[in-house]
Formats: C-alpha cells, structure tokens, sequence
C-alpha cells in the first residue's frame, strides 16, 4: 500500500501546484480588469473618448464636405459649358433629373 499513498502524495501536490499557479493567474487578470475598469471610470478615460469621437465625427465632415465640393465643381463646369455655347442656364438639367 506505499505505492498507493505515494501516487495519492503525488497527484494531491499536482492539484495543489496546479491551483496556486491557477490562483495567481487568476489573482492577476483580476487585478488587470479593476484596474481597466478604474481607468475607464477616469477623467482621462472620457476625455480620450470624446476626442476619438471628435476626431472620427471631423473625418466624417470632411468626408461628405468633399463630395458636396466636388458635385457643386460638377454643376459650376457644367453651367459655364451651357453659357459658352450661349445656351440659357435654366436649361441645365438638375441632379434631381438625374
């Protein structure tokens, strides 16, 4: 029966080495989410925040702004055209007749 207690000696270590090391990880990402979470709840956390979103609402502006820029570009070239040949302006069909 020493054989027996042995392996039972053994595999119980195991299991205790195998929950400390689970332990301290453990320990650890616990400690890494409270301190992402107290980051978050942080003036500097929300003041980052609201400059992503200023940021990302800039890129959109500018974004559309252009498009604007350039259909208006469209319609001016287009209308100077009709003007050079003489033709009236009115004439010109609009993005809505497109």
């Amino acid at each position: 029966m020493p054989d027996l207690h042995g392996h039972a000696d053994a595999a119980s270590s195991a299991i205790e080495g195998a929950s400390a090391v689970l332990g301290a990880k453990l320990n650890y990402a616990g400690a890494g989410v409270t301190a992402a979470a107290g980051w978050m709840l942080s003036n500097e956390f929300f003041g980052l925040a609201g400059l992503a979103v200023a940021l990302a609402g800039l890129l959109v502006q500018t974004y559309y702004r252009r498009r604007a820029n350039q259909r208006l570009e469209r319609e001016h070239r287009l209308r100077m055209q009709l003007l050079q040949r003489g033709q009236s302006v009115a004439d010109a069909p609009s993005e809505a007749d497109e």
